[in-house]
């Protein structure tokens, strides 16, 4: 059995799984996505399935990482863990850093858990309320609603392009994103990117003035989410 070395992860990576799409009627379609599309975050494979427990997470957990990290210089060649048929089928192992991956997810869960380091969010917005129609709603900018860690359920301020939107395949063969932020309180950390709680809007969120989401098109109240 491959071990990892201290501060890294072992990741079984089909690196065609993101190329697929399933529809409601079971239906599988190939994605070429590396086609006319410079943004590496939506073509390159961002999951794979844990080989190796880490902390929580149990061995065949699904754990996100960054868009970078399938890279020759983590791929491990000299194994006998995958069979002809995964090898040709364009799977690979590879020991990804741990500051590289985001998410996890087990089986039996229903949502994914950040890594130590890291939080999930949404894009806070201000609503549009004039008469005209197709107007977008305002992105507060550098500004994120929380959903995991200790700062569940309040906006906080946070540095500039601290909000790391990640493209990846959900269990039901659909395209799926989440906000990724780095938090690292209540511990010391250089890398930390929240800078205060906004008080005043997490008010206004629960008066519904205040929308969230990913999008303006997709954003909502709070209570409607």
């Amino acid at each position: 059995m491959i071990k990892p070395a201290k501060g890294r992860l072992l990741i079984k990576c089909d690196r065609d799984f993101k190329n697929n799409h399933t529809f409601q009627s079971g239906l599988t379609i190939r994605l070429e996505r590396n086609v006319n599309n410079l943004n590496h975050r939506e073509t390159m494979p961002v999951q794979g399935e844990l080989l190796a427990p880490y902390m929580d997470a149990p061995v065949g957990s699904t754990i996100i990482f960054h868009h970078n990290s399938i890279h020759p210089s983590n791929e491990i060649y000299n194994h006998s863990e995958l069979s002809g048929e995964e090898i040709a089928s364009n799977i690979g192992i590879y020991a990804i850093p741990e500051s590289e991956c985001y998410l996890w997810k087990s089986k039996d869960m229903t949502e994914y858990q950040p890594i130590k380091g890291y939080a999930i969010g949404l894009r806070c917005f201000e609503p549009y309320k004039g008469i005209l129609q197709g107007i977008p709603h305002k992105k507060i900018t550098d500004t994120l609603y929380v959903t995991s860690g200790i700062y569940k359920n309040k906006i906080v301020r946070t540095v500039k392009a601290a909000d790391y939107e990640i493209v990846f395949r959900n269990e039901e063969g659909k395209e799926q994103r989440l906000i990724r932020f780095r938090t690292f309180y209540p511990d010391y950390n250089e890398r930390e990117e929240v800078l205060f709680v906004e008080e005043k809007l997490t008010k206004d969120l629960i008066n519904g003035e205040i929308l969230v989401g990913l999008t303006d098109v997709d954003c909502k109240k709070i209570s409607e989410i």
